[in-house]
């Protein structure tokens, strides 16, 4: 085995980590849309900042899961779910 098979194989490990981990937080930020679109208008909307900001900590404030989490939180905001 060569080191260029190594490194192959060492970059195959690297993109499915990396593909778990974007299915992980696709997963979570998922489910924080559900959680929250529930929410009827006029309702204190603390807890559920509270919970996006929890997330961008937990993916290390990642642009990809800001701007998902921005784009769900836009959407409840414009359909009248959250005030």
């Amino acid at each position: 085995m060569t080191n260029k098979d190594i490194d192959s194989i060492h970059e195959g490990i690297c993109v499915e980590k990396c593909r778990e981990k974007f299915y992980e937080m696709y997963r979570d930020v998922w489910s924080f849309h559900l959680m929250f679109s529930n929410f009827l208008p006029g309702l204190d909307d603390a807890e559920m900042m509270s919970a996006a900001r929890k997330l961008c900590e937990k993916y290390k404030h990642s642009e990809f899961c800001r701007s998902l989490l921005a784009a769900i939180i836009a959407e409840l905001y414009r359909s009248g779910e959250v005030k």
